[in-house]
């Protein structure tokens, strides 16, 4: 398991294998991480993230999900590859929800957007 853990090409496969899952859903142009590198353009991102507990723990424990599932990966019994191949997409569909969760935390809502035009069409002033 040592010798698995210090073979850098084992990383590598990893990586590799996880780029190209994140990149290779279905069509490239109906991925859903577009969507949302675009979105920030159109409503923003939040200038004042309060930093709560519940923020920091929901990112430290996708975090430490994460690089659990890399030294399974490493350390794995099985043909690497192998194992890549059947399971990283499951693991990905697993975590894709609390990315998404952390992701809508830091960027501004549509009302939070329009908000500023409301009360100027209103006549009134913050």
């Amino acid at each position: 398991m040592v010798q698995k853990m210090l073979d850098p090409a084992r990383y590598l496969l990893v990586f590799k294998a996880l780029v190209s899952q994140l990149t290779g859903f279905r069509k490239w142009y109906a991925h859903p991480g577009y969507l949302l590198l675009v979105y920030p353009f159109f409503v923003g991102v939040r200038t004042r993230i309060r930093v709560g507990a519940g923020r920091v723990t929901s990112a430290v424990v996708l975090g430490l999900i994460s690089i659990g599932y890399l030294f399974v990966y490493v350390t794995t019994p099985y043909n690497l590859e192998w194992h890549l191949t059947f399971s990283l997409s499951r693991l990905l569909i697993q975590l894709w929800p609390g990315f998404v969760f952390l992701y809508f935390l830091a960027v501004r809502t549509p009302e939070e957007t329009l908000a500023p035009l409301e009360t100027v069409e209103k006549g009134g002033t913050d």
